[in-house]
């Protein structure tokens, strides 16, 4: 790479402006000075793809850039590919086990980790892969899809070096925002036992109403009746990401109460009393609930009538605040209050 770079500074195009810049003529002068591994990196489509001054020149770095991205994700696929054991082109959870321990040791930020949570922090980083790139749960991940996906450059931010502190508490597969979420996790466990019962969940957020931390345990529990760590990692992506439409899925099956693939007035009047309960102990009253129903299928814009689908709330863009709507009791006073700007207290998180 440092020799294709020296070759494209040595070649810009004039007029000498203080630019580095390539026309077509010195982009084909430095691709036959190349090897020939580097030459399909300099076909006329590829150079047409980058604007252009009114010189016909295009940006230098720019151009440099591209290929290094190009050439990174190319070295990647083929590690990672020696992985697919089975060359059926994805990864199962053992194989992106094994990947994720051995890239460890050479990423900057990672491989000073503590060998004894070393285990919890591979947990932590497989959940997120699983979580977005394998939504239907098959327990496979393509390949494909992580080159395309930003999770897999989210990783490899912590080879840098330079990288700072916010940025890497930032970082879900950082190791201070591992070690966060399992201590988060243990101090919701108030009975030690590795597991969170729903009273333990409760309170991760205040505002999360009953008959939600109910529905989450029947379609969410992993081990007897509670939820285990793994568990707890799938509820926190959900809630950090809620405009994804992976988090949406994951709301959906806690909303699609009858598992009849949509919601109706019924389902909703469901949730919202629950809510409604809630805001109660806290003297809030006097929401006019029909109104807010009519204005949550008016953001769906249903293709049924009367009827919401998981495709409805994908599609329109505003599934998030929905879901929050019907979730969580601050989000559903916040949006009935916004105009008059006023917010819910009392529900701070644990």
């Amino acid at each position: 790479m440092e020799e294709l770079h020296k070759l494209l500074r040595e070649n810009f195009s004039p007029p000498h402006d203080g630019k580095e810049r390539l026309n077509y003529n010195s982009f084909l002068t430095v691709a036959s000075k190349l090897p020939l591994k580097f030459r399909h990196f300099f076909s006329a489509s590829t150079f047409l793809k980058f604007d252009r001054d009114e010189y016909g020149r295009i940006d230098m770095q720019s151009f440099f850039h591209s290929i290094v991205r190009k050439n990174n994700l190319f070295q990647t696929r083929i590690h990672i590919s020696l992985y697919d054991t089975a060359g059926n082109g994805y990864l199962t959870e053992e194989n992106l086990k094994e990947y994720i321990s051995e890239l460890i040791p050479t990423f900057y930020h990672l491989k000073s980790i503590d060998e004894d949570f070393k285990d919890t922090y591979i947990i932590c980083a497989l959940k997120k892969f699983f979580f977005f790139l394998d939504p239907k749960r098959t327990g496979r991940i393509y390949i494909k899809d992580m080159l395309t996906s930003p999770i897999l450059a989210e990783l490899y931010e912590l080879r840098q070096e330079r990288y700072s502190e916010e940025e890497l508490n930032q970082n879900w597969f950082s190791v201070p925002y591992a070690t966060a979420l399992f201590h988060r996790f243990n101090k919701l466990d108030t009975d030690k036992n590795k597991t969170l019962r729903k009273e333990d969940l409760s309170k991760y957020s205040r505002g999360l109403s009953t008959i939600v931390i109910d529905r989450l345990y029947e379609e969410y529990q992993t081990v007897n009746g509670e939820l285990d760590f793994k568990g707890f990692l799938e509820f926190v992506l959900a809630m950090e990401n809620k405009k994804s439409p992976e988090a949406i899925q994951y709301f959906w099956r806690i909303l699609d109460v009858y598992h009849k693939g949509a919601i109706d007035s019924f389902i909703i009047n469901m949730f919202f009393r629950s809510i409604i309960q809630k805001l109660e102990t806290l003297e809030k009253c006097g929401f006019n609930v029909e109104d807010i129903k009519d204005e949550i299928f008016d953001m769906a814009k249903p293709e049924l009538p009367m009827a919401i689908t998981l495709n409805d709330l994908v599609k329109c863009g505003q599934g998030d605040i929905i879901v929050s709507m019907l979730i969580d009791a601050k989000a559903f006073f916040d949006y009935d209050q916004r105009e008059n700007g006023q917010t819910l207290e009392g529900f701070d998180d644990y």
